[in-house]
């Protein structure tokens, strides 16, 4: 993706994001955290006129490991989060804002949110 992610198009992207998704789902952390720096690499080609509804999609699938039970889990999609507020800052706001009160920590949402 950092070599060709400039040259995909944002259907393209869109057809990216939701396979990597799944990894974030598999049942080997190694696998999970991995494939976060592949969305870390997928948004660094984003720009910020890619779509806010499947930016709004992203997110919330990377939400729900920020609550995740590995911390390390946890900090790698919390880089990937820090890296998208950087490029879409007033969707991730929201977002976050959203369920920082449900998650059971919020250290990681607190983390992304002081650098918008």
């Amino acid at each position: 993706l950092r070599v060709i992610g400039t040259q995909l198009t944002d259907d393209q992207k869109r057809l990216v994001y939701p396979e990597l998704h799944k990894r974030l789902d598999d049942s080997s952390d190694p696998v999970r955290i991995q494939a976060s720096v592949a969305l870390e690499a997928l948004i660094e080609c984003l720009t910020p006129t890619y779509d806010d509804t499947n930016t709004g999609y992203l997110i919330k699938g990377l939400l729900i490991h920020m609550d995740d039970s590995n911390p390390a889990v946890q900090e790698a999609v919390c880089k990937v989060m820090e890296k998208l507020a950087k490029v879409k800052p007033g969707v991730v706001r929201v977002s976050l804002l959203e369920v920082r009160d449900m998650h059971r920590g919020t250290q990681y949402i607190d983390r992304v949110l002081s650098k918008l």
